[in-house]
């Protein structure tokens, strides 16, 4: 679609996310904490009983052939 491979988007996602933290705390449309925990989210949150965390990686099958591999979607 960009014409940019998943390594870039993937570098240039993590030069551009402490940008876009910093400017959102500035206009402060952030949360005023972070929960690092469930049990953080649970004292916060006492109404939330229940909780599903989807951890699941994928492995992606890479042709050998770099010219194989550009992925088209």
């Amino acid at each position: 679609m960009f014409d940019l491979d998943r390594s870039n988007a993937c570098r240039n996602v993590h030069k551009l996310i402490p940008i876009l933290n910093g400017i959102l705390k500035e206009a402060m449309v952030l949360p005023k904490r972070q929960i690092h925990t469930t049990e953080e989210l649970f004292e916060l949150f006492p109404v939330v009983h229940d909780l599903f965390i989807d951890a699941t990686e994928r492995q992606i099958p890479r042709p050998k052939n770099k010219h194989f591999q550009i992925a088209e979607i």
